[in-house]
């Protein structure tokens, strides 16, 4: 949490997503190397020595943030919230400085912190329980499954980065809500499909899809809170997720254990539509959707005299055989209103200038 907290204080919000997508794959490059390390120890030295080993890392990790990180961390500029509004009125500095209670911080992220609890529950259910499934009801080998986890991996690392560019463009609560979507569907799939391999594939997919929900959810609770709070909003998202962890296994083994694989699969793709109407309900928390919001409500009090006036001159204007409007009477209204050409219809007259009105205020001032 430490790490992450680093992180987001020393990256601007324009590329917060692709940042996180790099730090999801160096930690799990550095799960890879682990285990390969770990196995040439075994085959030199007894048992205990990876422990050793591990320590030893560790203290290495511990000896390079001590000499090269900062004793004092300050945000740098651009790190916090990507869409505060210029014409808002700063907040005094007594409120700046005031924590948020931890239960409203949480509902603040709550979009972040539900798809990463419902992440952390399906990885602890899929592991623990995919491969008994396989062999259960499948009748594959045991040796045959260890290569999951490989596929898996292989998704995670194909598909994060480019995961993360579209956060960053899109709108990270919309990339979780697609990632989500896929979860439902992958999930309910693993049910159905016959063989191995198309196992497999679906675990590979589940890897590209579900993966980078975790980065996705870390940037996205960093545009929403304060810089201040990056290391109690933290907190709240590695809880969440090693809630899920610990939620998974004890309601999948029971469900596995007394109703078969089939309904396990089942419930965890029910909790993970469940976690998508939650980010459909809760989609005015997404920092994007209330920039785009906020700049309609700013041209939307101007601009509907000038649609109901650009409509009414299109009824009285005369009109020509041809049915378009007489050059100087409706055109011009839209003119003022829009700079874009009417059509003649009283409706698409003033829908027009609706929409390109509130594009101008939406994309800001343009010089003159």
């Amino acid at each position: 949490m430490s790490l992450e907290t680093v992180l987001l204080m020393r990256t601007t919000t324009a590329h917060r997503g692709l940042i996180t997508s790099l730090y999801t794959i160096s930690m799990s490059t550095g799960y890879a190397i682990g285990a390969v390390i770990g196995w040439i120890v075994m085959l030199i030295y007894p048992m205990p020595m990876v422990f050793v080993a591990a320590g030893l890392f560790a203290s290495l990790a511990a000896l390079i943030a001590y000499v090269f990180l900062d004793r004092d961390i300050q945000p740098i500029a651009g790190s916090g919230h990507g869409h505060e509004h210029a014409d808002e009125a700063p907040k005094p500095e007594a409120a700046i400085e005031r924590h948020p209670p931890i239960l409203k911080l949480y509902w603040r992220i709550k979009t972040a912190c539900i798809p990463t609890f419902c992440y952390g529950y399906f990885q602890a259910s899929m592991v623990l329980f995919l491969p008994l499934f396989l062999i259960n009801s499948r009748g594959v080998k045991e040796e045959d499954t260890v290569f999951l986890v490989a596929f898996f991996s292989i998704g995670m690392a194909a598909s994060v980065v480019f995961v993360g560019r579209l956060g960053d463009r899109y709108g990270h609560l919309k990339t979780v809500r697609s990632l989500v979507g896929l979860g439902v569907v992958l999930t309910a799939s693993l049910v159905y499909l016959p063989t191995l391999w198309l196992v497999a594939v679906a675990v590979l997919f589940a890897g590209a899809s579900l993966a980078p929900i975790w980065p996705m959810s870390l940037a996205l609770q960093s545009l929403i809170v304060d810089p201040r709070d990056f290391s109690r909003s933290n907190a709240l998202l590695n809880g969440s997720y090693g809630l899920g962890t610990l939620a998974g296994p004890l309601v999948s083994g029971f469900l596995f254990k007394h109703y078969g694989g089939e309904t396990m699969f089942l419930h965890i793709a029910v909790l993970w539509a469940l976690a998508l109407l939650a980010t459909l309900a809760f989609r005015r928390d997404d920092p994007s959707f209330r920039a785009i919001a906020h700049a309609r409500a700013r041209g939307g009090v101007r601009l509907s005299s000038r649609a109901w006036a650009c409509s009414i001159v299109c009824m009285l204007a005369p009109r020509p055989r041809s049915g378009r409007p007489r050059r100087g009477c409706c055109t011009r209204s839209v003119w003022s209103a829009g700079r874009s050409r009417c059509s003649g219809s009283p409706l698409r007259c003033a829908t027009s200038a609706v929409r390109t009105v509130t594009r101008e205020r939406a994309s800001g001032p343009r010089a003159s």
